[in-house]
């Protein structure tokens, strides 16, 4: 497998200058729990959704998926969700509400890569959104307390995408840790 450093260099012709994995989860006890209080037990696995990025001069932002081969473009000022931008979606609903918090940045270039597989219960889009917003804090070098980068993952997902998300499913992604399950207690 090719490192994601040597793709983005060879996409845009510069090194990244932040690269940030999220893994896949898998829920062991509670997947609906989050809807009626109770406890949730999650593990990460070994398979993860990385993100590389390094900025532009100026405001355009561009994706490239390397696993699948594809790019797409917008700008800040057009940060909006595109279904033929499928994927795309999910960075830039992360980078909306990032900057919808007043964390002003130019343009990027990001690249992604994986090896959750998809459509099968292991929230490979929620790594996604995961791995950009830890991708573009460390970047930015952003002081944007846990809770708020928690809440800027959940809104990408559920107002810029429409889609479902748990905040379980966030928190235990940035907080997995090798060989260990986390419970959660929801009550």
């Amino acid at each position: 497998m090719v490192d994601i450093r040597d793709l983005h260099t060879a996409e845009y012709k510069e090194s990244p200058e932040a690269v940030v994995s999220a893994p896949g989860i898998v829920t062991v006890l509670g997947e609906y729990t989050d809807l009626c209080d109770g406890y949730v037990l999650t593990g990460a696995l070994d398979r993860h959704i990385t993100v590389a990025v390094s900025r532009r001069k100026d405001n355009s932002l561009r994706f490239y998926a390397s696993d699948l081969g594809e790019r797409k473009r917008t700008t800040i000022p057009n940060l909006k969700y595109r279904r033929e931008d499928r994927w795309a979606n999910y960075m830039k609903g992360v980078l909306y509400e990032i900057y919808r918090r007043n964390y002003e940045f130019k343009g990027l270039n990001l690249t992604l890569s994986g090896t959750i597989p998809q459509k099968v219960g292991l929230k490979s889009s929620t790594a996604i959104c995961v791995a950009t917003a830890l991708a573009v804090k460390k970047l930015l070098q952003l002081e944007i307390a846990d809770n708020q980068l928690i809440q800027a993952i959940y809104f990408a997902e559920t107002s810029f995408l429409q889609s479902k998300a748990r905040l379980v499913d966030i928190m235990s992604m940035l907080y997995a840790k090798q060989h260990t399950m986390l419970l959660f207690d929801l009550h």
